[in-house]
């Protein structure tokens, strides 16, 4: 909220009970502490996001090298296609 003073005109007045009162400015409360974790997590979230993206840009420029040079370079390339080939049936 601002650091101003609000000036209000009186219409009129209303009565209500302390604990009513009470119950209204600890709602109030509650309702910002709410929406300042609401905010803190959501900008935690959106860092860890950023970061996870530019992770994997990194590790896709890391992968268009690596298959320029598989197209460059057939005979790695066969040996590369066993090595996976042994790692997914398990063999060596």
């Amino acid at each position: 909220m601002s650091d101003e003073k609000k000036k209000y005109d009186i219409v009129g007045t209303v009565s209500i009970g302390t604990d009513e009162y009470r119950d209204l400015i600890e709602a109030v409360k509650d309702a910002e502490k709410n929406a300042d974790d609401y905010r803190s997590r959501y900008w935690k979230e959106q860092d860890t996001t950023k970061s996870l993206k530019e992770q994997v840009e990194k590790l896709q420029k890391k992968v268009d090298l690596w298959n320029g040079f598989l197209a460059d370079h057939t005979a790695v390339c066969e040996d590369w296609n066993r090595y996976l080939a042994s790692k997914y049936t398990g063999e060596e």
